[in-house]
């Protein structure tokens, strides 16, 4: 917070953009430094990779050294976000199977850390050049904001991803200070602050609880499922809360990552409304160049599992991570191919019925997300063997405990809810907004002070 406040004064101090670009520039550079200086380097090679590729690419007339730029776009960055995320997974799963075929290669991995961001950054960087050579965007006529378009400080280490058409277009325009866009980026950050250190990290304490359990019952597990999916939507929507807050006070307007995904009505729905810039990414750079739905039904269903997979994959280096894709993807499918042709437009319109396909929806996300908190597949055969089905019941009251403290920590959503219209009504009056946000940011802090726990998590996609 303090460093935020330190560039911001200094920020608006600068008089013009150039200044203000090169000055967010050198922070955004020893921000992410501080974590870790030697993978500094990595963000500026896959700047000067894209920026390089996409000057070549508007420049050349010749579709073949067009194509070949873009690939070496591709090849470059993905070689890099390969190397340090999947080397030791595939080592790890070549070594399983040669040694299945009855060799013995004991293949070594690496002590490989995972850069921060890295595939955050890297898409974002990508888009740039993939949108050049479509013909969809200029490329900028120097480095710099370019740079800062990769490496901006909010927003640099879990996204939302941002496009050049949104993103770079704001660098390269004159930015004023604008009280009514800082006040809302004040109220997005105290939002995020309850979401992270009051909701997240709180019912993190509990779930991780569960899932260290040597032998779990299966009514554990589910309830630790039931916990999880409110702490990893508060937790990751959170980070987007707090990286748009910060870039409106500097007068950026980054996208929505999520729009209420849990009122979701179908499984497509769902990811139209969570992590939207990622899902939006897959679609319109692997899914719609693929053939989209607009195919044969076999090539449809090839589509899906592919990109589903690789979405998967991009969560994490694990086969649980590639199930937890694959899970979407026979949601997805069945919805598309069977549930929705037999489903009435108007059907689920009718007063209370509208309110059941968000519930079935809701169930089948939650379930999912088994896959995505389990330390490995392995586990799951212990979560749902026979005698984990066995409920004492020691389990029965412990289950109903830990769902109540899950309720009792999701409060914050229905105040915020019933204040949302309330909020939209006063922001054109700015003494009122100022006077609600301070009402706001004495309550932010009393709550952290009252629910914070000493031991602080991590962001849970900054592993990804």
């Amino acid at each position: 917070m303090f460093f935020l406040l330190a560039t911001i004064v200094v920020y608006w101090s600068l008089k013009t953009r150039i200044h203000q670009n090169i000055f967010l520039l050198i922070v955004s550079y020893l921000f992410y430094a501080s974590w870790d200086w030697r993978f500094l380097p990595l963000v500026i090679i896959s700047t000067w990779i894209d920026y390089f590729a996409g000057r070549r690419i508007y420049d050349s007339a010749n579709p073949k050294k067009r194509k070949l730029y873009l690939l070496f776009s591709i090849v470059t960055n993905l070689s890099l976000l390969g190397f340090f995320k999947y080397y030791n997974f595939f080592i790890d799963n070549l070594d399983s199977l040669l040694t299945f075929m009855g060799l013995h290669p004991h293949l070594s991995t690496l002590s490989i850390i995972l850069p921060l961001g890295i595939s955050f950054y890297t898409f974002q960087s990508m888009s740039y050049t993939l949108d050049i050579y479509r013909r969809q965007l200029k490329p900028v006529d120097s480095f710099m904001p370019f740079a800062l378009y990769v490496s901006f400080f909010p927003q640099l280490i879990a996204g939302p991803i941002e496009r050049a058409r949104n993103l770079l277009v704001q660098i390269n325009h004159e930015r004023r200070f604008n009280i009514a866009q800082s006040l809302d980026g004040i109220m997005l950050i105290l939002w995020g602050l309850v979401k992270k250190i009051v909701i997240a990290d709180n019912i993190a304490y509990y779930v991780n609880m569960i899932f260290d359990l040597r032998a779990p019952s299966t009514l554990l597990i589910l309830v630790g499922t039931f916990g999880f999916g409110i702490q990893v939507f508060s937790d990751f929507s959170a980070y987007t809360d707090l990286a748009r807050g910060s870039a409106k006070l500097m007068g950026f307007e980054l996208v929505k990552n999520f729009n209420n995904p849990y009122l979701a009505s179908s499984p497509p729905d769902f990811w139209r409304r969570w992590h939207i810039s990622l899902y939006t990414w897959v679609r319109d750079y692997i899914f719609i160049p693929l053939g989209g739905s607009r195919c044969s039904l076999k090539r449809y269903v090839f589509n899906v599992l592919l990109v589903w997979t690789l979405m998967g994959l991009w969560h994490g280096a694990a086969w649980h991570f590639v199930a937890f894709g694959l899970y979407h993807a026979l949601l997805i499918i069945l919805y598309k191919l069977i549930i929705k042709p037999l489903i009435k437009p108007d059907f689920f319109e009718k007063r209370i019925l509208k309110y059941i396909p968000i519930f079935i929806t809701y169930l089948l996300i939650n379930i999912g997300f088994v896959l995505f908190r389990t330390p490995s597949l392995d586990n799951l055969g212990m979560y749902f063997n026979t005698e984990a089905l066995r409920q004492s019941k020691f389990d029965l009251n412990v289950a109903y405990v830990l769902f109540c403290i899950f309720l009792f920590y999701s409060l914050p959503f229905l105040v915020s809810a019933i204040f949302h219209k309330y909020i939209n009504k006063i922001k054109s009056n700015t003494s009122k907004f100022i006077n609600f946000i301070s009402f706001n940011a004495i309550a932010t802090l009393l709550l952290i002070a009252i629910f914070s726990r000493s031991n602080a998590n991590d962001f849970i996609y900054f592993q990804f």
